[in-house]
C-alpha cells in the first residue's frame, strides 16, 4: 500500500478546498477528489477517511495557533507515521487536520515564511514537503485568496505543480465573491491552461449571490463548457428565492444557444435539476411558487419530473388533488398514475388512509388496487381481508 498515506491526506486536503465555504465547486475538482477517495478505498481504507473531507472547520477564535516549529514537528511525526503499510493512516489524518486548523490562525507573511522553509529543510521527504505545501495553499486560497494569486503569479515554484489548477480555481471563486472586476481581471492578465475552469468557477461562486448575473457571465466570459455551469448555477440555488432567480437567469440564457432537439432536452434537464430539492419546503410553498413563477406548460412538466421522486409521502395525497385540479387530464392522469404507484409501494398505510377520506372515484379506486395488487405475498390472509373491507375483486 506505497503512497496510500500521501493520497488519504490529498482527499482531506482537497476536501477542505471544497467543503470549507460550502460552495459549489469545479467539476474538475470534484472528479480529483472521486478519483483520490476511490484509489484510497482500493488501497484498503475504510469509508472514514473518505467521509472525513466533510469535517466542520473550527472558527478562527477557537484555532491555538502553532508556530513554524511547532508545524514543522507536527510534519515530522506525519513522516514517521508515514509506514508502507497504511496502518497509521488514522494517526496521520488527525495530526494533518491539526496542521490545517493551525494554519488557518496564521496571516499571509507566516504563510509565506513556512513555504520558503519548506523548500530548503533537508529533513522532509517529498511526501511531506508536498503535504505542507499543499496545506499551505488550501488557507491561502481559501483564507488570503488575492495574496494567494499573487504569491503564485511571483513565485510559482512555492507550490506543488499538481496543485496549481486547485489553487488558482478556488482563490478566484473566492475573490469573486467580495471583487467579481478584480478576479476576472487577474484571469485576463495571467492566462492559465486551465482557464475554463478557473471561468466557471468564478461563475459558481456569482450563483450564490446573483444567479441572473451568473448566467449572463456564461456569455460575457466566452466560456466553452456552458452545460456543466449552467449545472452548477442551478443547483446552488437553495431557497425559492434563489430559484426564481436562477430560472429567471435560465430563461433569459437559453434563447441566446443554439436550438435543437438536444437544446430541448437539455433545457428540460435544468429544470428538473431545479426542482429536485425543493420538495422541503413542503407543498403549500412550492405550488405558490410555481403560480408566481408563472411556469409554461413546456416548464412544468419537467419541473414535475424533479420534484415527484421526492415528495414527501404525508403530502402525496395533496399533491393528486392538486395535480388533478391543475393540470390538463391526460398530464394529470400519467402524473397521478406514477405517484399513486410509489405511494401505494411505499407506504401504503398512508395511502389507505388518504383513499379512505376520498369520495367515491377513480383516484381512491386506483391507490386501493394498487395496494392489494402489491400486498405482500407472505400475508395472503391479510391481502384477502384488505379486499373484503374495500370491495375489491
Amino acid at each position: 500500500m506505497k503512497n496510500s498515506i500521501a493520497v488519504s491526506i490529498l482527499i482531506l486536503a482537497l476536501g477542505l478546498m471544497l467543503g470549507w465555504h460550502d460552495r459549489q465547486q469545479l467539476a474538475a475538482l470534484r472528479t480529483q477528489r472521486e478519483l483520490l477517495t476511490a484509489k484510497a478505498l482500493k488501497l484498503g481504507f475504510s469509508s472514514d477517511a473518505a467521509q472525513a473531507t466533510k469535517r466542520k472547520r473550527p472558527t478562527r477564535a477557537a484555532i491555538a495557533k502553532l508556530s513554524i516549529t511547532e508545524v514543522l514537528e507536527l510534519a515530522t511525526d506525519i513522516q514517521r507515521l508515514n509506514t508502507p503499510d497504511g496502518l497509521n493512516y488514522k494517526a496521520v489524518a488527525a495530526l494533518n487536520w491539526r496542521i490545517l486548523d493551525g494554519l488557518t490562525a496564521w496571516d499571509v507573511t507566516e504563510l509565506k515564511a513556512l513555504l520558503a522553509e519548506i523548500r530548503t529543510l533537508p529533513d522532509l521527504n517529498q511526501q511531506t514537503r508536498d503535504l505542507l505545501r499543499l496545506s499551505c495553499s488550501t488557507v491561502l486560497a481559501n483564507d488570503h485568496p488575492q495574496a494567494a494569486l499573487e504569491m503564485f503569479t511571483i513565485s510559482p515554484e512555492l507550490f506543488p505543480e499538481h496543485n496549481s489548477m486547485s489553487l488558482v480555481c478556488t482563490a478566484l471563486a473566492t475573490w469573486a465573491k467580495s471583487d467579481l472586476t478584480a478576479a476576472i481581471e487577474w484571469l485576463k492578465k495571467n492566462p492559465q491552461p486551465f482557464s475554463d475552469y478557473a471561468k466557471s468557477g468564478i461563475i459558481s461562486a456569482v450563483a450564490e449571490q446573483d444567479p441572473q448575473h451568473a448566467f449572463r457571465l456564461i456569455g460575457q466570459l466566452a466560456l466553452k463548457d456552458k452545460n456543466q455551469t449552467v449545472w452548477q448555477i442551478m443547483t446552488s440555488a437553495k431557497t425559492l428565492d434563489q430559484k426564481s432567480a436562477a430560472l429567471a437567469g435560465l430563461r433569459e440564457y437559453l434563447p441566446t444557444i443554439q436550438t435543437g432537439d438536444s437544446l430541448d432536452y437539455v433545457a428540460k434537464s435544468y429544470l428538473t435539476l431545479l426542482a429536485s430539492d425543493m420538495h422541503r419546503e413542503g407543498i403549500e410553498a412550492i405550488t405558490h411558487w410555481t403560480s408566481e413563477s408563472k411556469l409554461t406548460p413546456q416548464e412544468l412538466d419537467p419541473f414535475l419530473d424533479g420534484l415527484g421522486s421526492a415528495t414527501n409521502s404525508s403530502e402525496t395525497g395533496q399533491w393528486i388533488e392538486w395535480m388533478r385540479h391543475s393540470l390538463p387530464t391526460g398530464q394529470a392522469d400519467r402524473r397521478i398514475d406514477n405517484l399513486i404507484h410509489q405511494w401505494a409501494t411505499r407506504d401504503y398505510q398512508a395511502a389507505a388512509r388518504w383513499a379512505t377520506t376520498q369520495p367515491e372515484g377513480k383516484d381512491r379506486e386506483q391507490v386501493l388496487h394498487t395496494i392489494h395488487s402489491y400486498w405482500p405475498k407472505q400475508d395472503p390472509a391479510g391481502k384477502h381481508a384488505f379486499a373484503q373491507q374495500y370491495g375489491i375483486k
